[in-house]
């Protein structure tokens, strides 16, 4: 659900077709680790960029 969640913040949409279109690029490096209950900090790192 966190990869769903990221890749949706990374596209900037809810579309479908946008979310899948970053989860590769989202579960894949280079990039910042995520662990389990690091999804708020995941999503600042969002912010941050």
């Amino acid at each position: 659900m966190a990869l769903i969640i990221l890749a949706s913040q990374a596209a900037g949409s809810s579309d479908r077709a946008a979310i899948q279109a970053e989860v590769m690029g989202i579960a894949n490096g280079p990039g910042m680790e995520c662990h389990a209950g690091d999804l708020a900090t995941a999503l600042n790192g969002f912010q941050a960029a």
